[in-house]
C-alpha cells in the first residue's frame, strides 16, 4: 500500500469522516497528509562521464554518467542535496519537485517547480557551448514517435553557454508525446517514462519540465527531459 494511502486510512480511522462536507474532507485530508509526509521529488542529473554519488539528507544515490534519476523522499521540512565530486550543498523545500544537476565542469545547476503556467527550460550540462551560428538563434524542436514536429521554440540569443540554463516559450502540447528533442540540428532521444508516470503526465500537462543536454559530441549526443511533477501530481506516495 502506498504511504499516502496508509496515512489517509489512518485519518479516516481517526474520525474525520464524521465531518460534514465531502469536498471539505478531501481537501483537509490531503492537506494533513502533505503536512505529515513532507514529500518531495528530487531529480539528480549527472553531466559527467562516470558514475557520481549524490546525497539527499546524507543518504547516497548513485547516478551513471550522462543520466538522471528521480528520487521521491519524505520526512523532512528541507532536503539538503549534495554530491561527492564537488561540495555544493543545496536546500530544497518540501512539497515540491526539484532538479539538482552536476555539470561536466564541476558546477551545479538547480531548478524547482513553479506555480501557474508551465515553465520550460533548456539546461546545458556539457562542456561545450551550444552555438546556433552567426545571425541565428538557438532553436529547440520537439518530435513525437513518428518524427513529426510537435512544437518549437527559440532562445533570445545565439548561444547557450557551458553549464547554463535558459527559459523557452512553447505552444501547448502533450509532454508524454515527446520522444526526441532537437537542439539546432542535434537530436536527443528521450528515454521512455514508466507507464504509470506517462499516464499521469498526460493528466497534468501544465507541469514544468527541463530539457537537459548531457553531451553534444556528434554521433554520441545525449539528453533527456525531466518533468518537475510533485509526488501528489504523480500519486507515487
Amino acid at each position: 500500500m502506498k504511504l499516502r494511502s496508509i496515512v489517509t486510512a489512518g485519518l479516516l480511522g481517526a474520525g474525520l469522516l464524521t465531518m460534514s462536507g465531502c469536498d471539505w474532507f478531501e481537501d483537509k485530508a490531503e492537506e494533513i497528509v502533505e503536512d505529515a509526509l513532507k514529500p518531495n521529488v528530487i531529480h539528480l542529473a549527472n553531466g559527467q562521464t562516470s558514475l557520481v554519488e549524490f546525497t539527499i539528507e546524507g543518504d547516497s544515490h548513485f547516478v551513471d554518467g550522462f543520466s538522471s534519476d528521480m528520487v521521491p523522499v519524505t520526512g523532512h521540512d528541507t532536503y539538503t542535496v549534495n554530491n561527492t565530486v564537488v561540495d555544493h550543498p543545496v536546500d530544497f523545500p518540501k512539497n515540491s519537485a526539484h532538479l539538482y544537476a552536476l555539470c561536466a565542469t564541476d558546477n551545479v545547476i538547480t531548478d524547482s517547480a513553479t506555480t501557474g503556467s508551465r515553465q520550460i527550460e533548456v539546461i546545458n550540462l556539457s562542456n561545450t557551448v551550444i552555438d546556433a551560428g552567426s545571425g541565428k538563434t538557438v532553436t529547440v524542436t520537439l518530435y513525437n514517435s513518428s518524427d513529426a514536429a510537435i512544437a518549437s521554440a527559440s532562445l533570445a540569443g545565439q548561444t547557450l553557454a557551458v553549464c547554463s540554463r535558459a527559459e523557452l516559450s512553447f505552444p501547448s502540447f502533450t509532454l508524454s508525446d515527446v520522444k526526441t528533442v532537437e537542439v539546432n540540428d542535434v537530436n536527443y532521444t528521450v528515454p521512455p517514462y514508466d507507464a504509470d508516470i506517462a499516464t499521469k503526465l498526460d493528466q497534468i500537462n501544465d507541469v514544468d519540465f527541463d530539457i537537459v543536454v548531457f553531451d553534444t559530441t556528434p554521433g554520441s549526443e545525449k539528453g533527456t527531459i525531466v518533468p518537475l511533477a510533485t509526488t501528489s501530481d504523480l500519486e507515487i506516495l
